[in-house]
């Protein structure tokens, strides 16, 4: 079982004693895996009872909280999940074999709600130059990436990712929240397409772009598998078109944002490159500074959208069964009892993710 860090935590190696050797402590919010029945060791502020590590080494119990994870998973923070009905579809698939890429500000690779393991590939797109480590780099000033991968892969300590057994490569294309470079976009999707992706989730947006970049990412959509999901700028609703890429892509499932009320949110744009809607309103994920964040936009609910199809790709896979690129976008989009619009555009309804009643359909 998992045990959170509470407070700085000595590691003991050898036997459950103060006295024993230590060459190293914990810091607080780390995760470790230990055997669940504690033993009887030193007594320390009045406790004798000792985690034996999974590594062999030992840990006082009076320095770690247990994990409930099935308790957690139903924590009111993240509505998403079980409004959803995600955390019912845990017990066919968690996503494992999948590969999700993320382009957005990178990721606090260290945070304790991200599985170190499941980080297979990381590149710092704002970085040029010879240095390996710099360009695997993708360290999260920010907070933004952070939050967007946790929506995806969060392992379910305080925050829940939609699939958390995915396969994460982490692309670093911005260190700010505005003015993104859309030529170190461009660069993000196509490093992604070409790495095999399976699903690309990216969270910013850019207004000018390269009419030769994106007939190349058009082409590159033709002969590899992944599928693009993208965001649509936060405009709210102010009656015009919003013309961004990579939503304006052919290739792209453009993403809007509902509340918990099944509602459009105000902060998505009227756009008719707007697809699909998911979950983006008080999303709770994990942040750059190790700890947790409530967030709202269509941002949030991109790489939601984007972690419940890792869901049915690796779902598919699983049951050895095929459906096309094309099949599996107009699942998302016609598969829902679902519908939303704003009041003020009666004529144009929204589709609403049903993640259950497409796993029920592919069933």
């Amino acid at each position: 079982m998992k045990v959170t860090v509470i407070k700085n935590l000595n590691v003991r190696t050898g036997k459950p004693s103060v006295n024993a050797p230590c060459y190293n402590y914990l810091t607080p919010g780390s995760v470790i895996e230990v055997e669940e029945q504690m033993v009887e060791g030193d007594f320390y502020e009045g406790n004798n009872k000792w985690y034996k590590g999974l590594d062999g080494n030992f840990y006082w119990s009076g320095g770690v909280n247990e994990i409930n994870a099935n308790k957690l998973f139903k924590m009111s923070e993240n509505w998403h999940i079980s409004k959803f009905g995600i955390d019912s579809l845990w017990n066919k698939t968690k996503g494992k074999g999948i590969r999700v890429a993320i382009l957005d500000t990178g990721l606090m690779e260290s945070h304790p709600d991200i599985n170190k393991n499941n980080i297979v590939l990381t590149k710092n797109f704002l970085y040029e130059g010879e240095d390996e480590l710099l360009m695997k780099n993708v360290s999260d000033n920010i907070g933004h990436g952070t939050h967007c991968a946790g929506i995806i892969a969060a392992q379910g300590i305080y925050s829940c990712g939609v699939a958390p057994d995915v396969s994460l490569l982490i692309g670093k294309i911005s260190d700010k929240s505005t003015g993104i470079d859309s030529s170190l976009l461009f660069k993000g999707i196509e490093w992604a397409y070409t790495n095999n992706a399976d699903v690309i989730s990216v969270s910013v947006a850019v207004d000018q772009f390269n009419k030769e970049f994106q007939n190349r990412i058009q082409n590159l959509d033709s002969d590899y598998k992944g599928i693009l999901v993208g965001s649509l700028t936060d405009l709210g609703d102010l009656g015009f078109d919003s013309n961004s890429f990579p939503t304006s892509l052919n290739a792209c499932i453009g993403v809007g944002a509902v509340n918990k009320n099944y509602k459009m949110d105000e902060v998505t744009a009227r756009s008719s490159y707007l697809d699909i809607l998911g979950p983006g309103r008080d999303i709770f994920s994990i942040w750059n500074d190790g700890r947790y964040k409530t967030m709202t936009g269509c941002s949030m609910a991109t790489p939601f959208v984007a972690g419940v199809i890792a869901l049915i790709l690796a779902y598919l896979v699983s049951q050895n069964k095929k459906i096309s690129k094309k099949e599996l976008i107009n699942y998302l989009k016609t598969v829902t009892d679902k519908f939303d619009s704003f009041e003020s555009l009666p004529e144009k309804k929204y589709p609403i993710i049903d993640p259950v009643k497409i796993f029920n359909l592919i069933n």
